[in-house]
């Protein structure tokens, strides 16, 4: 008589079959978790570009065209502090003579953020 026992085979499979799929869970949360953190990250980055952009164009603004005669003057967005993998577009400067105003428009793209803003300014 034989009284060594063992696992027998299905109880292997079946044992694998499990862990597979834990890991597989597990990883799979790793890499979402990775993929919602590099979106909050652009995020950020695009928000913190579209402030510093905004305040850039608003300070730049014709204060009050009306009064000065002035036209509102082309904003280049060169020359905002924002990173290597940001693109900021400043565009469509309108000054309106007869209410003082200026209207610009901000865009910026990070990596999968992009935020518009439209300014404007007194």
């Amino acid at each position: 008589m034989d009284d060594e026992t063992g696992e027998s085979l299905i109880e292997l499979i079946v044992a694998m079959a499990i862990l597979g799929t834990t890991m597989v869970t597990i990883v799979g949360g790793f890499l979402g978790l990775a993929k919602i953190s590099g979106l909050q990250r652009d995020q950020s980055k695009a928000f913190t570009a579209m402030t510093a952009a905004s305040e850039y164009a608003k300070n730049r603004a014709c204060a009050k065209p009306a009064i000065h005669n002035c036209a509102p003057e082309t904003v280049p967005s060169t020359t905002v502090p924002h990173d290597s993998d940001t693109t900021i577009t400043i565009s469509g400067a309108t000054a309106n003579t007869d209410t003082a105003l200026t209207q610009f428009v901000v865009t910026v793209t990070t990596g999968a953020a992009k935020f518009t803003n439209t300014l404007v300014v007194r």
